[in-house]
């Protein structure tokens, strides 16, 4: 409220008056009240106690106060005295002095406040004395309420340009900057005083939105909305010279002009978009990374927006993305099924459930993964599908799996293979983790071991529980020995079973882990041997039985052999003694028979030395060594001379291998061979032989290791393919002795030296088109095996 002014009033002259004016109040008041009720200003006419004597009509309206009789009423059970201390601006009047303010506070009991303008004038009764004060009132509220309102607007606005983040800056219609916000001032990295425009160039550099463009002054959006009218959305870059990183702006701004158009000035407001467009880019990055995922995703990839009907009902689902990988497995095209309905291009969704578990998954959230099996809209194979909810639709992964479950139930079908085949042949598997040393077993391990599946824990001194006495403590370190190298052992044990009976076990196994070096599991298998060890005894007494026949037979062969050569050399002595004594005496007949004397002594010498030749094979053999078959060769060739020189033939050797081999007989084996092609030549054809040999690995190598196959080929006289198995046998000829000679012991004696160096040998031939031998001989001769039980 407005500090009061204080003045002397001079007396008012004339009748008095009052709302009701009364017979004995003076005429000078009756005219003073009448003229206060019918003021058309808001005015009160107190008593000395401040009651009130009468109001103008316009003191009703604007208080609010109309309906109400306020005769004789205090004026302060109507108005509270504060704020404003309105009591002792009426006490001061009532004293005689004029109370003025230009704005002050009016405030009702019930809490109404006006702002009001007022003068306090007290009123004189007719002989002169004060009898009260009244009091003139302007209501203002409506000015004040107004000038608040503009004065909070201002304070509003400039409160948020100074803590809006946009930057604001204006200018005079020169250009010249007139403000500039916090916020613009943080912006641009403004400090000190506002410069001009001018100079403000000089601080910057400015770029185009590309940020390596210059952008020349005039193009500043301040001075393009000054002369343009307005700048919409324009980008540019602002760097502070001296300072690397550079702000990356958006502005908007207008000119400002009087309501003639005058020009007045312009205004901007400019936001950093910096980060912005950082995160635009890292989003950016994010498309072409989630673009590039989709791209490149084993998986196919969609997503579904729901259609529901007018009831809200999920009825369908529109594709809304196929990446090119669910183009590959579905067999149609993104463009095909983007913007299509689910149940119309694969209306095999709903007979087979996947359209109910769809509608399930957005409808509860709850995700949806499952393997099926599709044979429908074109697909036959198994996939594994997964989807969850994406707003209202959902986004579904799948791959195809085809090839894992088939791969799923071949193992199966192994597995049960495999313990049809355990059981079969008494065969078990067994793992061992070393780590925690426990063992796995296979359900025919326990009837291996004779133990109930209860009874076994797994542990090994369980297993070595079951090992006969004399084995259990092999078997114990070669088990240790596994713990400490990275090596599987491979043993033949007894093991008791709980009613004594004794059973063998073989048991091999390989590491399949190894952490630093150290093994960390095994797995293996484990075969109960026991007839077949049993067998393998009663073999090796009938070949120790047949060995010793075999010595006696090959003692006997020798004997008789070295015996019978004594008779007839005694023949051949008797035969040249007659011819020497009687030759005058024989006649032709008689020469011809003493000619077949001789020669049946010589083939039975003959067919008496093959035959010790091939009895010796085994029992006069020389141990093995590393022999190189082309010097073999070289001196079979040299030994031969003679011969190929009489039948000008000729023979080819190329490279051949070193072996382990008995080099006495495998020059026996290639003589016989070569010898062979030259001896069965074809009449008028000049004889060539080949010799060549070539590595081969696998099943035509004893254990499967490597070998080489020797091929001796020729252009000889050949033989029928159905004789192969005859010609291999002892004394077996296909021509008689009358066409070429020999005892027919060469191929026998060769298959007896191919098949001691465990090796085969073979022939493939055409009559009159020559004949193929082929030797397939091991690089390294097989050691000896101990085939006993307890050997580990």
């Amino acid at each position: 409220m407005s500090q009061p002014s204080h003045s002397h009033t001079p007396e008012v002259h004339g009748t008095s008056a009052s709302a009701s004016p009364a017979q004995d109040v003076p005429e000078s008041e009756q005219l003073l009240t009448l003229f206060v009720q019918h003021m058309p200003a808001a005015v009160a006419m107190l008593d000395d106690a401040f009651r009130y004597m009468v109001v103008s009509s316009r003191w009703m309206k604007d208080f609010g106060l109309a309906g109400q009789d306020l005769e004789r009423q205090p004026h302060f059970d109507v108005f509270q005295s504060s704020p404003g201390d309105w009591r002792t601006i009426l006490e001061r009047a009532l004293d005689g002095t004029v109370q003025q303010g230009r704005e002050g506070r009016l405030q009702r009991r019930d809490g109404s406040t006006y702002w009001v303008r007022w003068e306090a004038r007290p009123w004189y009764q007719s002989g002169g004395d004060i009898g009260g004060v009244i009091l003139f009132v302007e209501d203002v509220t409506a000015r004040k309420k107004a000038e608040e309102a503009l004065h909070a607007e201002r304070r509003f606005l400039a409160a948020v340009l100074d803590n809006i983040h946009a930057g604001v800056m204006a200018c005079d219609a020169d250009g010249t900057l007139t403000f500039c916000n916090e916020a613009a001032r943080d912006i641009l990295g403004m400090a000190g005083e506002m410069p001009s425009t001018d100079e403000w160039w000089a601080d910057y550099d400015l770029y185009c939105a590309d940020g390596t463009t210059p952008l020349p002054p005039h193009e500043f959006p301040l001075i393009q909305a000054l002369h343009t009218g307005r700048v919409r959305n324009a980008e540019f870059v602002v760097r502070p010279r001296g300072v690397s990183a550079a702000r990356h702006l958006l502005v908007s701004g207008q000119g400002l002009h009087r309501a003639d158009g005058t020009k007045v000035g312009a205004v901007i407001a400019m936001h950093d978009i910096t980060e912005l467009k950082a995160a635009q880019a890292d989003v950016q990055t994010s498309k072409d990374l989630l673009a590039s995922v989709l791209s490149s995703s084993l998986d196919g990839i969609y997503a579904f927006e729901a259609v529901r009907d007018a009831a809200g009902e999920l009825v369908d689902f529109t594709w809304i993305l196929v990446n090119e990988r669910a183009e590959e497995l579905m067999g149609r095209s993104a463009d095909a099924l983007l913007g299509a309905r689910l149940l119309e291009q694969m209306p095999g969704a709903r007979d087979s459930g996947l359209f109910d578990a769809y509608v399930e998954v957005v409808e509860t959230g709850t995700p949806f993964e499952h393997e099926s099996y599709f044979n429908y809209d074109g697909r036959d194979g198994w996939f594994r599908v997964t989807a969850v909810r994406r707003g209202d639709g959902l986004a579904v992964t799948f791959r195809d799996i085809t090839k894992r479950k088939r791969a799923e139930e071949a193992l199966r079908r192994s597995e049960a293979f495999l313990r049809m085949a355990q059981q079969i042949g008494h065969i078990g598997s067994w793992e061992w983790d070393l780590r925690t040393g426990l063992f796995t077993w296979s359900d025919e391990m326990h009837h291996i071991f004779g133990l109930d599946e209860d009874a076994f824990d797994g542990q090994l001194e369980t297993i070595l529980a079951a090992v006969h006495p004399d084995d259990r403590e092999r078997v114990r370190e070669a088990m240790q020995q596994a713990r400490e190298e990275p090596c599987a052992p491979a043993l033949e044990y007894r093991v008791v079973w709980p009613d004594g009976s004794i059973r063998v076990v073989a048991s091999d196994g390989t590491v399949i882990g190894q952490e630093q070096g150290a093994a960390t599991r095994l797995v293996g298998t484990a075969q109960d041997i026991t007839e077949r060890f049993r067998d393998k005894q009663r073999i090796e007494r009938a070949n120790a039985a047949l060995e010793q026949r075999n010595r006696e037979l090959q003692d006997f062969a020798y004997v008789a052999s070295h015996d019978l050569q004594e008779p007839l050399r005694k023949v051949r002595a008797f035969a040249d003694l007659f011819e020497e004594d009687y030759a005058d005496k024989v006649d032709a007949m008689g020469e011809h028979y003493l000619d077949r004397i001789r020669d049946a002594a010589e083939r039975m010498s003959t067919l008496i030395t093959d035959l010790l030749a091939f009895s010796r094979i085994a029992t006069r053999a020389h141990p093995f060594q590393e022999v190189d078959l082309n010097q073999i060769a070289a001196e079979v060739i040299s030994d031969l001379e003679v011969r190929i020189s009489e039948v000008e033939g000729s023979i080819e050797v190329g490279e051949l291998p070193a072996i382990e081999a008995d080099p006495t007989q495998m020059r026996q084996l290639l003589q016989n061979l070569i010898g062979n092609a030259f001896k069965f030549r074809r009449p008028g054809v000049r004889p060539v032989v080949e010799v060549d040999a070539e590595r081969v690995r696998g099943a035509d190598v004893l254990g499967g290791d490597a070998g080489y196959r020797i091929m001796v080929r020729d252009n000889g006289i050949g033989f029928d393919n159905k004789f192969l198995d005859r010609i291999f046998t002892p004394f077996q000829r296909l021509h008689g002795r009358d066409e070429y000679e020999g005892t027919g012991m060469g191929l026998a004696i060769c298959r007896r030296i191919v098949e001691r160096h465990h090796g085969h040998i073979t022939a493939r031939s055409t009559p009159e088109a020559g004949a193929t031998f082929v030797v397939t001989l091991p690089v390294r001769q097989p050691s000896p095996q101990d085939d006993s039980p307890t050997a580990a």
